[in-house]
């Protein structure tokens, strides 16, 4: 049996330093929130591991409360 290769799973690369995205990747990131963790990629598609889950589009909220120095902690009010 032969199969075609999608190439586009090729182009598809996970971002391993999540405090490397900011508010200007909107639009250029995509994430899967999985079980206790949010991994990131350069591309929209579906989970290379997981091909039944869509990434969705990062939103402003993701990297505020997931990405940068501020990982983790609510981001403070503004005065």
């Amino acid at each position: 049996m032969l199969l075609a290769l999608d190439t586009s799973r090729l182009q598809l690369k996970k971002i391993v330093r999540a405090d490397t995205i900011t508010l200007a990747s909107t639009g250029k990131v995509w994430y899967k929130r999985l079980q206790d963790r949010i991994e990131f990629y350069t591309r929209p598609g579906y989970h290379p591991v997981y091909p039944e889950m869509e990434l969705k589009p990062i939103t402003a909220y993701i990297i505020e409360r997931h990405c940068g120095k501020q990982a983790g902690r609510p981001a403070l009010a503004s005065r």
